[in-house]
């Protein structure tokens, strides 16, 4: 008799009745075998509160919060008062989970788990699986030190770097710069790449940013040997480009695309686009997983796909949904490596597109006077 297995894949806050209507519109036509030959709680309700580190927690335990102890997406302070930023840190470290995940209790019985991006599990707690990320809501973002210590707040820190928007408009936290001819017919402007929201500590890369207005093009190029790094055409984004950082812990490679998404006839002015700079160095579970990942998974990236793109104006709704394909179809085809990979027995996963999108969308989605706005917002939720 053929091994049975588990499967969980989570996405968080989804909206039932939304998921419901796309079933029934065709959308969604593996969601609706799953609910045609498996189970469709239309009643279920989660623990209260309704929020990430909770609810993801308790369905990997199957305990409540007020036993496994993760009962907010802050813990509560040791000492002092809670609400103050400095003393709010997040809840995503699996030492402060008081129950037992289901893959501990599989490993007694001799089984393996495949964990990928599953809130507050790491450090890992496993001793024979496998398990990418759990420190954050994405791959490449830690919502703790290396060490462990909670971040406060809602901070972030990157593994490697995060994004990027290099533009001669004032944009809110973009890095602005001013073109300059470069003799050929083209602007050019020397940028530093890699510099905010570092996991480690990282020398930032300089990259000489050429525009060619007359073919709509913007490439960027090593100072040093000339060596292109990407090149991307207005509206397009460039192929996964890399570049070589040095940190406090070593010298590796980080993966990222870059999208010119706005240039004026005449070059002056221009808005470039750079995702998170990604690694996964120190992020699985052995250890040894995150090079194998860079070397075999081709398909998206681990990029941090949240709002505040949008919110900031660096991106538009079309380019938010492409980085949100990236992260959903890196997330599955590393999931595709590791399972025709290693032997496994459980398999559990989070993605956290739809929580970003409806915290951006929902209020315009259902009550904007703009009705090509509402339309715009229900085909990016389909």
């Amino acid at each position: 008799m053929r091994e049975r297995k588990v499967v969980v894949i989570g996405l968080d806050a989804p909206i039932v009745k939304s998921i419901d209507k796309l079933v029934r519109s065709g959308d969604l036509p593996n969601i609706k075998r799953l609910i045609d030959e498996g189970v469709w709680a239309e009643n279920c309700l989660v623990p209260h509160p309704t929020i990430t580190p909770p609810n993801w927690t308790t369905i990997a335990t199957g305990a409540y919060p007020g036993t496994h102890g993760i009962t907010c997406f802050h813990l509560p302070p040791k000492e002092g008062r809670p609400g103050g930023a400095g003393i709010s840190p997040q809840a995503f470290n699996s030492g402060d989970v008081r129950a037992e995940f289901i893959w501990e209790a599989a490993e007694r019985a001799g089984k393996r788990a495949i964990v990928i991006n599953y809130p507050t599990t790491w450090p890992p707690r496993m001793k024979e699986g496998v398990q990418v990320a759990g420190f954050g809501l994405h791959v490449t973002d830690w919502r703790m030190t290396r060490s462990g210590e909670p971040l406060t707040g809602f901070r972030w820190l990157i593994n490697l770097a995060d994004h990027q928007c290099i533009t001669t408009e004032p944009l809110p936290l973009a890095d602005r710069v001013e073109l300059r001819p470069s003799g050929d017919g083209r602007l050019e402007a020397e940028v530093e790449l890699g510099k905010y929201n570092t996991l480690d500590l990282v020398e930032p890369v300089k990259v000489r940013i050429s525009i060619d207005p007359e073919r709509k093009v913007a490439a960027g190029y090593l100072p040093g040997n000339g060596e292109k790094v990407f090149e991307t055409a207005l509206g397009e984004w460039s192929e996964t480009a890399k570049l070589r950082f040095r940190t406090d812990r070593n010298e590796r490679d980080a993966y990222f695309k870059a999208k010119l998404l706005d240039l004026s006839p005449d070059g002056r002015r221009f808005k470039l686009y750079f995702t998170t700079f990604c690694s996964l160095d120190g992020a699985t579970y052995p250890e040894g997983i995150a090079s194998e990942l860079e070397e075999n998974v081709k398909e998206g990236l681990p990029v941090r796909a949240m709002e505040d793109a949008l919110t900031l104006g660096w991106l538009d709704y079309d380019s938010y949904l492409d980085l949100l394909d990236m992260e959903n179809r890196w997330l599955a085809e590393a999931a595709a490596y590791l399972m025709g990979k290693v032997e496994w027995h459980i398999y559990y996963m989070h993605a956290h597109a739809p929580d970003h999108t409806y915290h951006k969308i929902l209020n315009d989605l259902d009550h904007s006077p703009d009705a090509s706005l509402r339309e715009k917002l229900a085909e990016l939720e389909r």
